[in-house]
């Protein structure tokens, strides 16, 4: 792949990340390839075989001014922002943060609908969490739900190598209640075309099938969950 990732949209789970990519994606200036989730900075197996293995997502580039991606554990792996520098200092990063709390539940139900969370009830992960952390890599990007929420930290590794001014913070609030705001927002961060008439705001995408509960704030109460500063 000759062309360089311009940007990337990191994370986190669970936070509205494909709603912006579906959007994003629907811009005549950028380049998105058709699969949202590429493991390559963060998966160690993928990422030894070099950028050659980007080649087969990107091969449809044609005059889009730049070129993005997405996946939504790379905020997770602390490996991963050392990883994107040296692929390319000039790299831009969108986050999507949602309360960590809700995270945490909406991530556990997507899991057991995808039949990857055995655990029958959402306090019954919570008590695999730590194991799971030291687990496979499917463990860690998908089955740790309190993790994912410790976004000052994730974030901090980004700002370390990057700075701030490289880094977009966006709420996942900000995209339900003022969607074009939050495009011409990233736009702007992008440095292309403001224009945001032809984009189809009505996807509601990869939603969780179940609510939050009150009871959830008793049981994360003595969770370590920072929040971003």
């Amino acid at each position: 792949m000759e062309r360089k990732i311009d940007f990337l949209i990191v994370g986190a789970q669970k936070s509205g990340t494909t709603t912006l990519y579906d959007w994003l994606k629907q811009h005549p200036d950028i380049f998105l390839p058709e699969t949202k989730e590429i493991l390559f900075f963060a998966k160690d197996e993928f990422y030894n075989q070099g950028t050659n293995y980007l080649d087969v997502f990107y091969h449809k580039i044609e005059n889009e001014k730049i070129i993005g991606g997405a996946y939504v554990h790379l905020m997770y792996f602390p490996k991963v922002a050392k990883r994107l520098f040296e692929y390319n200092p000039e790299l831009k990063l969108i986050s999507v943060l949602r309360n960590p709390i809700d995270r945490a539940y909406s991530a556990y139900w997507f899991a057991r609908t995808n039949g990857w969370e055995t655990s029958k009830s959402f306090e019954e992960a919570l008590k695999k969490e730590k194991i799971r952390a030291k687990g496979s890599f499917k463990e860690q990007a998908d089955l740790t739900y309190l993790d994912h929420g410790k976004y000052a930290e994730q974030l901090h590794r980004f700002i370390k190598y990057f700075g701030h001014e490289k880094l977009l913070v966006l709420l996942s609030e900000e995209l339900r209640e003022r969607p074009n705001n939050v495009l011409i927002e990233t736009l702007i961060f992008l440095g292309i075309s403001q224009d945001e008439n032809e984009i189809d705001f009505r996807k509601d995408s990869n939603k969780a099938g179940k609510p939050r509960i009150k009871r959830l704030q008793k049981i994360l109460r003595g969770h370590d969950t920072p929040q971003l500063r």
